[in-house]
């Protein structure tokens, strides 16, 4: 639902560049039929899990990483977003988190800062290092949003709002996270943006084992939004992000951290949402402006010899094709989002891709209700898990989706 109305504010400047022949060709998001997915490659199921409001949504997923032990386990997982309520209540809207035990999802009390509460990112270290992102709404105002997992509980750490070059922007958000090694044994980056009247401005923030405080970001970052983060160290961290200009024109950016700072790598036309690293290769998704509508994209940057390319992706026969959340595990790299009419936004079905080495191609999938749309994947022991919400009307639960059919049953 929060990604909706991101996509609704994209202009229709785009069709400028149409004229121009800037934008990506047909062939490299086409519709229609493409190489069948692997005969290994296992159908979506839906798990049930439990919502929390009328409207309840999953932003987001994670895996824990396991602990080392003789005896291997399940690893555990963490899913993030918010829940609201048809009824007059404080707050309206909640932040809303689940864990998942190896054998069900399980929701775990977690704080609000204002009358609406939303996650948008989540990341694990361990079972008492887990860290989740998002705003809240206080005052007419909405800010950032952060809170730490030590094992027991969820806690607020506040984040400094002095990170734009806005003197008061009217809207400050985090949209991804990452715990990394650092100044400390896992220190954690986040990342979002802050909205003025007229004016978007990138946000990016470093935990230190102590505080938050702003990252110094190039010149190449002003007027846009950093979405996704992803790494492992801040030596060596990679970022996406989509700059706007007066115009209206779209820029899609990938940056890299290093011991130097940030710095802006590549760039293209379209809006890049999710990134996932797999050996030499980053790996980033979101959509594209063409004559067919708004249409999936997949770029890949090989790191050895920085070719920046364009990978074959599918689309439904419809004109909104969204791609929002992109993960590599194992050798295997799956994308998840969703697809409608942008006439008729009120019915949604969702995307599940898979790599086949070549170009991305649709998973079978579960279309359970009339809208249904994806926003976050993970993979634990080999087995993907994708995060959305379902639903019809004003009735929306959280909608998530597992190729580990045989042991959810």
């Amino acid at each position: 639902m929060e990604m909706r109305k991101f996509w609704r504010l994209m202009s229709t400047g785009l069709l400028v560049l149409t004229l121009l022949g800037l934008l990506v060709p047909a062939a490299a998001a086409q519709r229609g039929p493409l190489p069948p997915v692997p005969a290994q490659e296992p159908a979506m199921c839906q798990v049930s899990v439990p919502g929390g409001g009328e409207v309840s949504v999953l932003n987001a997923v994670t895996t824990v990483p396991a602990y080392i032990s003789i005896t291997p386990r399940l690893r555990t997982m963490w899913a993030v977003g918010y829940a609201s309520r048809m009824t007059i209540s404080s707050p309206d809207t909640a932040t809303l988190t689940e864990y998942f035990n190896g054998r069900n999802w399980k929701i775990v009390p977690s704080p609000n800062l204002g009358q609406e509460n939303v996650l948008t990112a989540v990341t694990a270290y361990s079972e008492n290092d887990v860290w989740a992102v998002g705003y809240a709404v206080r005052d007419g105002r909405t800010g950032l949003l952060a809170m730490h997992f030590d094992g027991a509980a969820w806690k607020l750490v506040a984040v400094p709002t002095l990170n734009s070059s806005m003197i008061t922007p009217l809207d400050m958000r985090l949209t991804g996270v990452q715990i990394v090694s650092g100044v400390t044994d896992h220190d954690a980056v986040a990342v979002g943006y802050a909205m003025g009247l007229q004016t978007l401005s990138p946000l990016a923030y470093h935990f230190d084992g102590s505080n938050w405080t702003p990252m110094a970001l190039p010149a190449t970052m002003v007027a846009g939004r950093l979405t996704a983060v992803a790494g492992t160290t801040l030596d060596d961290l990679w970022a996406v992000g989509t700059q706007w200009t007066g115009d209206a024109v779209e820029t899609a950016y990938l940056f890299h951290h290093t011991a130097k700072g940030w710095s802006s790598i590549v760039k293209g036309v379209g809006v890049l949402t999710g990134l996932a690293i797999q050996d030499n290769r980053i790996f980033t998704v979101g959509q594209v402006e063409t004559y067919n509508g708004k249409q999936t994209l997949v770029m890949a940057y090989t790191v050895s010899n920085g070719d920046w390319t364009q990978i074959k992706s599918f689309n439904q026969d419809v004109d909104h094709n969204f791609l929002t959340g992109v993960v590599a595990s194992g050798g295997k790299v799956y994308a998840v989002g969703y697809a409608g009419n942008g006439a008729d936004d009120v019915k949604m079905t969702p995307l599940v891709l898979v790599y086949t080495g070549d170009t991305f191609v649709p998973v079978l999938t579960p279309n359970p209700s009339t809208v249904n749309e994806l926003y976050g994947a993970t993979v634990t022991n080999g087995k993907l898990w994708a995060v959305g919400t379902t639903g019809q009307g004003l009735q929306r639960i959280p909608l998530m989706l597992t190729n580990n059919c045989t042991t959810t049953k």
